[in-house]
């Protein structure tokens, strides 16, 4: 008995790192909505397997100096209120600015940044935890060595707004097993 299988690798568009995503769309990612809302100023990045909210820095969402605000109690303009300066009875605890320079970090922080983050381990949304918004490990399956599916995504951990490796599964005899691909994306993270 011959047993034949064929696999084909996906052609996803991917992000060549120039620009920080693509948008398979084919909009600017531009709107009037709120910073971090899925339906608004944001882009969906989609490489194929995976796809996540990615926000998109422009001069709305540009970080403040804080020397020039120190009596507001909201510099970014984010909607979100920091710790002191006579601010605290406005702030209730799940709603406290982690960073009141950057209105892209912020507790209401819904989609994910992937630009590398500057004094901070990629916590964009003030919860503690940075969820990362793409696997760090591709997941191959086949039925019986027949098919091949999973990927691109990273096979290794890759940093927030740090480029990494794609990986795609591939028919091998009767494996299918993660191969690097052809491309690189950033780690977007929130």
């Amino acid at each position: 008995m011959v047993i034949a299988a064929a696999c084909g690798f996906p052609n996803p568009p991917i992000d060549d790192g120039k620009d920080g995503a693509t948008n398979p769309d084919g909009g600017d990612g531009n709107s009037d909505g709120p910073i971090g809302n899925p339906d608004g100023g944001d882009q969906t990045v989609s490489d194929g397997s995976t796809a996540v909210d990615v926000v998109v820095r422009d001069d709305a969402t540009a970080k403040v100096d804080a020397a020039g605000c120190a009596a507001s109690c909201d510099c970014d303009k984010d909607g979100y209120h920091k710790v002191g300066a006579g601010c605290d009875a406005s702030v209730d605890a799940g709603n406290i600015d982690c960073d009141d320079t950057d209105p892209l970090r912020n507790p209401g922080m819904l989609v994910f940044v992937d630009e590398k983050p500057e004094g901070h381990d990629g916590d964009w949304n003030c919860n503690k935890e940075v969820e990362k918004g793409y696997p760090e490990k591709v997941t191959c399956q086949s039925i019986a060595g027949i098919g091949c599916t999973g990927g691109p995504d990273f096979n290794q951990p890759v940093k927030c707004g740090e480029l990494g490796n794609l990986y795609a599964c591939q028919q091998e005899v009767l494996n299918c097993v993660p191969t690097k691909f052809s491309g690189t994306k950033k780690q977007a993270c929130r």
